[in-house]
């Protein structure tokens, strides 16, 4: 007759042992809200990070377009308009983006910039299951030259309007019409 109790308590104890494994195992639950972050990176560029609530485990590192030296206007970017941002945040993705260090044709900031920036969301909310890079315009340059030279960094890229031809072909392109 006292066999069947200790049964029964060292069954208890076993259900009671594998449901604290089970909810020890359970993956973290997403943040109840959207998370909006804007933060300046070491060399002096600002970066911008918006994850949704139901993030998709994809981010999308943007890459905004060429903005003159001197202008004074270089705030960072995450998506090339608010209604796109609006849609891929619906749709799960988390969007991030740098202004760039130094504005004007300056690739050589923009790339570590933007490596930096995909750093930084890694440092603070883990790695993705997926990161692509996209950009328009100077930024679809940026964009190439992050995926030639750090492809292991992304998963793919989309260069819009991208000025692949390089800083000397595109300038003489601009000059050619004057003449």
């Amino acid at each position: 007759a006292s066999f069947a109790p200790r049964k029964l308590r060292s069954l208890i104890l076993t259900l009671v042992a594998l449901a604290a494994l089970l909810l020890a195992a359970a993956p973290a639950a997403h943040a109840a809200e959207p998370t909006h972050v804007e933060r300046n990176l070491p060399s002096g560029a600002t970066y911008l990070m918006d994850v949704p609530a139901d993030w998709n485990g994809t981010v999308l590192l943007w890459s905004h377009g060429y903005r003159p030296a001197g202008f004074g206007y270089n705030p960072p970017e995450n998506a090339p308009s608010d209604a796109t941002k609006d849609l891929l945040l619906d749709r799960g993705y988390a969007l991030i983006g740098s202004s760039y260090a130094t504005a004007g044709w300056a690739v050589t900031d923009a790339v570590p910039d933007q490596l930096a920036t995909l750093d930084a969301f890694t440092a603070r909310f883990g790695p993705a299951r997926r990161t692509l890079a996209w950009g328009l315009s100077y930024g679809g340059f940026v964009t190439t030259t992050i995926a030639e030279r750090h492809a292991d960094r992304i998963a793919g890229s989309l260069s819009l309007c991208g000025l692949l031809q390089g800083g000397v072909a595109n300038w003489n392109n601009t000059l050619d019409p004057v003449f």
